[in-house]
């Protein structure tokens, strides 16, 4: 959460990110199509919040993320393509108007 709403500069519990949605006024996206760079992604474990990652680059059907995996560190990576405690990609949320 501190890469995605920090700038890298602090941790953030995922449990506050329905404050930060609202407060920093992201949409939610009723398509995972509609995703584009600069969007996010919030992934869930057993129904719960569990990570959060930035849409880097959509191509050819292709979504690339960056998120940062606990203390492993920040990659690139495929929209599904994440350690198991990360979950599942569940809600896309965008902040363009």
């Amino acid at each position: 959460m501190g890469l995605v709403f920090a700038s890298r500069r602090t941790h953030i519990d995922v449990d506050l990110i329905e404050q930060f949605l609202r407060d920093d006024e992201w949409r939610k996206l009723d398509n995972p199509t509609d995703v584009q760079p600069g969007d996010i992604v919030l992934y869930r474990l057993n129904g719960l919040r569990a990570h959060v990652g930035i849409v880097w680059e959509c191509v050819d059907g292709r979504t690339t993320m960056l998120s940062k995996w606990g203390d492993a560190g920040e990659y690139f990576h495929g929209l599904c393509d994440v350690p198991g405690f990360c979950g599942s990609p569940s809600e896309y949320y965008t902040d363009r108007r």
